[in-house]
């Protein structure tokens, strides 16, 4: 009987003991699986965030460029020219156009030195027929002397202090105008205002797969621009409230933002993904994706759930095994090598291989067998990890081993040799030691991961090719034009390095006559000409629509020209399309986004003397 109390009470100090470990174990696998869900979240935001700022920087660069373009354009010189009545109905025609196929823009007007509107056109009719309100605010915010401000040739970005609407489900909205000075024969003669549309640019430039992911503006002075509140803030705040400031909900975030250019703060269980954007030189905001704490654990509920379920699972095998379990291990040869690569198999190794401590082999597994083809006389007594590891073995089994010798365990990824193969795998190296505390063997496993590695580079190769054109795509292109900037200002090559911008012409009308099929089939064969054309050196991507760019590195000015006229002719001569191209180009400096302007230009001035053309521009300040 007192053997049996006995017995009783040794069972439930075990069922305690094991239900404490389990409850400890669930503990800490909760807190692993917050912290990961934290950094993974902390990137996907941090990518998200990189994409809205380059959106952004872009967009402002179209808009800039446009405007440009506009100040330029042959209708409004000839405005300014005459100033006639026919002229001016002509310009606002041009410039409906205009409007209508660039929904970002609200509108467009040109304003004399008076503050007078000689001509402005608008999105809709509600907006034009607000010009004399649009005058007076002019007047009021002070927009004429900050445009007296502006430098010739240069293009400048006005911003208002925002305006709040009466409930917090309508948008704060900024209201951004791109202002250019306008002279005639030497002398200023006006501006051309440019009124943007923040809401439709935000709306465009923030999306994500994630509806959960999404990122808000933050002003210098700390409020909430263009878009409506996060959901970390939504239950915090009075739908009275006319002023929504997240240096107010988020101190210790918002200062550390003034102090890093970017960054990430978990502040009263939110976390808040910063980065600083700079829409110009005197215009700064902030790119902030903010998380409650119950948007971050959805991401990981999943694999709660799961462990949740596995612990259970953990729990109730643990109870109902855990007295033969006891006796099995007090006979269980702990030395012995059978029981070493049973223990290894049952971690989850697919390949395992005994070594000694001389790093002899003594045993392998089917499944080391079945990934490196070795088994029997072509592996026992010897040293294999030699021939396995190839010809960085020397190296890499001495750091191996030393740090095995430290820690009793190494782990990473490296590649086997297997006669012609090349297997990816993780390889993981245990020490193993007797009773004595004497090194008896290595326990070696390998984990093939050779597949997964394939899909990976697949997935990255799909990433950055267009479809259609089986050509690079624009995310390709730019970050191979800010490469080929800055090795053009490392290595300043003797010979320069040309970008080139192709567009085909009449494109539009194609689409409207024939069809999308059939413009669909002619940009897939433009771009197999073009890629016949080019030279294994060069890089060719289609960056959107019917426009494509040519990266032409070691290439002069001459060169590039008659490499591309024959592009261009081949383009024309081919009988299947009947298409022609129109092509600007220059040489590519350290400010490649001034040289994207200036191809730009090139290209537009090919568009302008009749199309099928090669043009080239030196510098963006060579035309009008």
């Amino acid at each position: 009987m007192k053997y049996r109390r006995t017995l009783i009470k040794v069972l439930i100090a075990v069922v305690v003991l094991i239900v404490a470990m389990t409850a400890l174990y669930h503990y800490q696998r909760v807190q692993e699986i917050y912290q990961q869900n934290l950094s993974e979240t902390t990137a996907r935001a941090r990518e998200h965030i990189a994409f809205t700022q380059s959106e952004y920087e872009h967009s402002f660069t179209a808009f800039r460029s446009t405007l440009e373009l506009v100040a330029g354009g042959q209708v409004f010189q000839q405005f300014l020219r005459t100033s006639s009545t026919p002229e001016q109905q002509r310009l606002v025609k041009h410039w409906q156009v205009l409007l209508k196929s660039q929904p970002m823009f609200l509108s467009l007007s040109f304003v004399d030195i008076r503050g007078n509107y000689p001509v402005t056109t608008a999105a809709n009719e509600r907006a034009l027929g607000d010009k004399p309100k649009i005058s007076a605010a002019l007047m009021k915010e002070n927009i004429l002397k900050y445009a007296e401000s502006i430098d010739d040739g240069q293009i400048a970005l006005w911003d208002n202090r925002f305006s709040i609407s009466d409930t917090l489900q309508n948008h704060q909205k900024l209201k951004a105008k791109l202002i250019r000075p306008v002279s005639v024969n030497g002398q200023r003669v006006g501006y051309l205002v440019l009124s943007l549309n923040t809401v439709k640019i935000s709306d465009r430039i923030n999306t994500s797969s994630d509806p959960l992911i999404r990122s808000y503006v933050i002003d210098p002075q700390g409020y909430f621009v263009i878009n409506r509140l996060p959901e970390a803030l939504s239950h915090q705040v009075d739908s009275s409230n006319q002023l929504l400031k997240f240096a107010q909900f988020f101190p210790k975030s918002w200062q550390k933002m003034h102090q890093f250019e970017d960054g990430f703060v978990v502040e009263n269980g939110t976390l808040n993904v910063f980065q600083t954007m700079y829409l110009s030189n005197q215009h700064r905001a902030y790119v902030v994706i903010s998380l409650s704490e119950s948007q971050l654990m959805s991401f990981a509920a999943d694999e709660i759930y799961a462990l949740n379920r596995e612990t259970g699972f953990a729990l109730f095998i643990s109870l109902l095994v855990f007295v033969p379990t006891i006796f099995a291990l007090m006979y269980y040869r702990r030395n012995s090598i059978d029981s070493h690569l049973a223990r290894a198999a049952l971690s989850g190794m697919s390949a395992v291989m005994i070594l000694d401590r001389y790093c002899k082999t003594v045993l392998v597994n089917p499944e080391f067998s079945r990934l490196t083809g070795l088994s029997g006389p072509l592996v026992e007594s010897k040293n294999v990890l030699k021939s396995l590891l190839g010809p960085s073995h020397i190296g890499l089994l001495k750091s191996m081993f030393s740090e095995v010798k430290q820690n009793h365990i190494w782990e990473d990824e490296v590649i086997l040799y297997s006669g012609e193969r090349e297997i990816t795998t993780i390889m993981r190296v245990q020490s193993s030691f007797n009773s004595k505390g004497k090194l008896s063997y290595y326990i070696v496993s390998f984990v093939d991961i050779s597949e997964r590695k394939m899909l990976e580079e697949k997935l990255r190769i799909l990433s950055e090719k267009d479809t259609m054109s089986d050509l690079w795509n624009r995310r390709k292109f730019e970050l191979e034009l800010r490469r080929c900037a800055m090795t053009s200002q490392l290595h300043h090559s003797s010979k320069p390095t040309c970008l080139a911008l192709i567009d085909i012409d009449h494109f539009k009308r194609i689409n409207d006559e024939l069809g999308h099929d059939e413009g669909d089939r002619i940009i897939s064969h433009i771009s197999r000409v073009m890629a016949s054309q080019v030279r294994y050196s060069d890089f060719l991507a289609r960056i959107g629509g019917e426009e494509f760019a040519v990266i032409m590195p070691n290439t002069s000015i001459s060169d590039a020209n008659l490499a591309l006229n024959r592009l261009r002719e081949q383009v024309q001569n081919d009988d299947s399309t009947h298409v022609t191209v129109s092509i600007g180009f220059t040489q590519l400096t350290t400010d490649y986004t001034r040289s994207y302007k200036c191809a730009d230009i090139a290209l537009y001035e090919s568009k302008t003397i009749g199309r099928n053309q090669v043009s080239v521009c030196l510098d963006c300040e060579e035309i009008a």
